[in-house]
This record gives C-alpha cells, sequence and structure tokens, in this order.
C-alpha cells in the first residue's frame, strides 16, 4: 500500500468511527434498558413510558428506536413501525436490525414484494446474519416463488444452523417448502 492509499484508509476508518453513534449514558441508558426489559415482558405501554422518560435530544438514537420499534410492534401500530424502522435504516444502517426490521413491517403491510425488494439489497452487506436469509425466504414463499425461497432458506439454515431449520419448519410463511425440510 503506497502512502496516499495509507491515507485514505486511514481517513475510511476515522469517518466510520465519526459516524457511530455515540453509547447512550445514565440515566437514558438505564431508561432504555428498563424499557427493553418491559417489553420482552410484553408490558409495552410501561415501556413506552420508560421510554418518555429519555432526553428529547436522544430519542433519535439507535439504541431507543429500536426500542421504540418493539413498542410499536407489541402494540400494532404499523405505520409508525414502518417510520420508525426506516429512521433506524438511516441513523444506523451499519446495523442489520433495521433492515430486517423494516422488510418485516412492510411483510405485515401486505407489501411483500417491496419487504423482498428493500432487503434483498443488504444480503452481501451482512453475510454473516441468517434471519436476513430466512426472512427473504419467507417472502419469496409467500410471493409463490419456491425455488428462490429454497434457495434463502438453504442459505439460512447453512448460516444459522438446525435452529433455523427448526424454525422454518413452524413457521406458516414457509409451509409451501415443509415437504422439502423434512426430507
Amino acid at each position: 500500500m503506497n502512502e496516499s492509499e495509507e491515507t485514505a484508509s486511514v481517513h475510511e476508518k476515522n469517518c466510520l468511527m465519526a459516524k457511530r453513534m455515540e453509547a447512550l449514558r445514565p440515566p437514558d441508558l438505564f431508561y432504555v434498558q428498563a424499557a427493553r426489559s418491559l417489553l420482552e415482558r410484553g408490558e409495552h405501554g410501561q415501556a413506552r413510558q420508560e421510554l418518555d422518560r429519555v432526553e428529547q435530544a436522544l430519542r433519535s438514537h439507535a439504541d431507543v428506536l429500536e426500542v421504540l420499534w418493539g413498542v410499536q410492534a407489541q402494540s400494532g401500530e404499523w405505520q409508525a413501525c414502518l417510520q420508525t424502522a426506516e429512521a433506524i435504516v438511516a441513523k444506523a444502517p451499519e446495523r442489520p436490525s433495521g433492515w430486517i426490521k423494516r422488510s418485516f413491517v412492510l411483510h405485515r403491510l401486505k407489501r411483500t414484494q417491496e419487504a423482498l425488494n428493500t432487503l434483498f439489497p443488504v444480503v452481501e452487506k451482512f453475510p454473516e446474519v441468517p434471519m436476513i436469509s430466512y426472512n427473504l425466504a419467507c417472502y419469496a414463499c409467500q410471493l409463490q416463488c419456491l425455488w428462490e425461497a429454497e434457495s434463502w432458506l438453504k442459505k439460512a439454515i447453512e448460516i444459522g444452523g438446525k435452529e433455523y431449520r427448526e424454525m422454518a419448519l413452524r413457521d406458516r410463511a414457509l409451509k409451501e417448502l415443509w415437504n422439502k425440510l423434512a426430507g
């Protein structure tokens, strides 16, 4: 690597580090942790109250948005979920969760082709995340693209292991592929 390439590489790394979001600090960190814990227990109303305690300027932080998305999902607020997922993608494109959440919501809103189209481009960006391939399998199956669904599911199982195979055998979205999985 020559000096100009080294300088460019260092510059790119510095830009990436600058883009990374600062970690939340107490007390806001505690509010988000409490909200996450309440959400895991299905208490989305109380989780929302904890998020309301987060300083206004920090409510667009990706960690806050991820928990907010969960609150909205448990409440069935799918349009709000879509907006929140889009905000996560915009704020933290390096997190696969935002991309996955956005496609999930699009599918819930009966926009399955759009869900597939928006998730597909990030497969190469996050090759180690089996949920991306798994969700693509679900969307392709729902769109009756069974050969594509089978291919995505094989990839998800290859990355994620038998847990993904077992999950697929219970997932009604993949019912068309159950016979192929059972064999």
